[in-house]
Parts: structure tokens; C-alpha cells; sequence
């Protein structure tokens, strides 16, 4: 009788412990701890066993009324959009929802917001500033919950951006005869050899690097 109840006993611990391993708090339930996804990528999540976000009304995904899950990416100057529509690499096992803010996570301002882009899944595309942080909310409609991958679509910001870059001088103190530059914002940039080169069509505008000369250091 004795060991009877001991088994019965361990069995309801491991039960509880397994239920409470399988619904446990997403890392990323709180704002602040927001999983940083990279433009383009695929991210899986789930909401369930997160907690309500009183983030109010944002864009078309309307009022926040079911938990979510935060996400954060860096803005690249280009469109970016999050999405769980299947078209684009997303998914959801059930009606989700969107909201994409900027600001610090006690002072969010709504970018914008969406619910049943594709049937009952949601995508916001926005105008990204480069390297302005986004917040990410993943949430749904009424009080629905569940898994999800959440596509980032978008286009990388340049290699070159903020890059060293070469282009003839004929003034000051040059290594081998080529000026070193900091250019912010460069584009189309190639690599030869081991110095990254930075594409314009002459003739080139002071804040970008001329093109490239066969003489390279």
C-alpha cells in the first residue's frame, strides 16, 4: 500500500513538472526581452503561456487583446516587412496578429499593425530607418494563442556602409598613391583583392568613392 502511494505520489511530479516544462513562459514574453531577427530570416515562436501586452490600439491589428512575444530588428533603409503569411515563409496555428513599434519598450510608438492580411494571417510592411531598432509584437485575435514562424522579408543593408573606402589623390599623405576616405552610406560595393572598392559612375559626388582605378594598393 505504502509504495503504492510513494509511485503515486512521484507520478503527479512528474506530471506537473512535464506540464510545466511544456507551457513554460516564452524567453521573449516581456519587451525587453525582445529576440533580435535579422533582414531576411525565418524565426519560430509560440505565444503560448505568454502574457497580455496592454500595447493598446496599432494600425489594423486593432485593440491588443491575447498574449504575445516580442522580436526586434535593426532598420536598413529599406522596406521591411514581418509577416506570417505562408506566401512569404511564414506560418501560424492559429488567427495571429502583428504590431510593429519604434521607441524604447516603456515609451513604444506604433509603426503599424495588422490582423487577416492572408486569410487569418498578418503581415505589416514598413519604411525602415537605417539603424533605428524595431519591436516586434506577435499576438492574436480575441484570445488565441499557439506556434508560429515569423518571416522578416526585406533587403540586407550594403556591406559598405560605414566602409573604408580608396580612390585616387594627388594631395596629403596617401598609401600608395590612394587617399583613404570614411564615407557614410555607401553602396554597390565589390571586392578586389582585399580592399573593398566602392562602385559609382563618374563622374562621382564628393560623398562617394570614384570607381575603381587599375592601381589599387
Amino acid at each position: 500500500m505504502g509504495k503504492t502511494i510513494l509511485k503515486v505520489f512521484f507520478m503527479s511530479v512528474f506530471v506537473l513538472a512535464l506540464t510545466a516544462s511544456v507551457y513554460a513562459q516564452p524567453a521573449n514574453d516581456l519587451c525587453a526581452d525582445a529576440i533580435a531577427v535579422n533582414v531576411p530570416s525565418v524565426t519560430a515562436g509560440t505565444t503560448t503561456a505568454s502574457t497580455f501586452d496592454d500595447v493598446g490600439m496599432c494600425g489594423t491589428s486593432n485593440t491588443n487583446t491575447s498574449p504575445g512575444v516580442w522580436y526586434k530588428v535593426v532598420g536598413t533603409g529599406n522596406p521591411i516587412t514581418a509577416t506570417t503569411c505562408p506566401a512569404s515563409g511564414g506560418s501560424a496555428s492559429y488567427d495571429s496578429k502583428i504590431s510593429v513599434f519604434s521607441g524604447n519598450c516603456g515609451s513604444l510608438t506604433c509603426i503599424d499593425g495588422n490582423d487577416d492580411f492572408c486569410v487569418f494571417q498578418s503581415s505589416v510592411t514598413w519604411n525602415s530607418d537605417l539603424g533605428t531598432v524595431y519591436s516586434i509584437l506577435v499576438h492574436g485575435f480575441a484570445a488565441a494563442t499557439g506556434v508560429f514562424d515569423l518571416a522578416i522579408v526585406g533587403t540586407a543593408p550594403d556591406s559598405c556602409i560605414g566602409a573604408i573606402c580608396y580612390y585616387p589623390c594627388t594631395i596629403g599623405s596617401c598609401p600608395d598613391s590612394w587617399c583613404t576616405v570614411y564615407v557614410p552610406g555607401l553602396t554597390g560595393c565589390t571586392d578586389i583583392g582585399q580592399i573593398t572598392y566602392c562602385g559609382c559612375t563618374p563622374p562621382c559626388p564628393p560623398s562617394s568613392c570614384s570607381v575603381f582605378i587599375p592601381s589599387a594598393p
